[in-house]
């Protein structure tokens, strides 16, 4: 039911970080029940595909981001 994704294109050049992306989300988008899936990563292009790849209405419910405040050091 769970499935978490840590950062899987740390070594790829962008156009494999673009094609796992992409089958990430095909994989995603296949499966016969629903999965909540957390994905994990820094690389903007790969979450770019893998975001818009997946339908907004139908599999994601919720998105959330990490993100840390410049001035503070504080994470939101």
């Amino acid at each position: 039911r769970y499935v978490y994704v840590d950062d899987p294109i740390s070594s790829l050049d962008d156009n494999n970080a673009v094609a796992v992306a992409h089958h990430l989300a095909q994989m995603l988008k296949a499966a016969p029940n629903r999965v909540t899936t957390v994905v994990s990563t820094h690389h903007v292009l790969f979450f770019n595909v893998l975001s818009n790849s997946l339908p907004k209405k139908q599999t994601v419910s919720r998105r959330y981001f990490l993100s840390r405040n410049a001035r503070s050091g504080d994470f939101a």
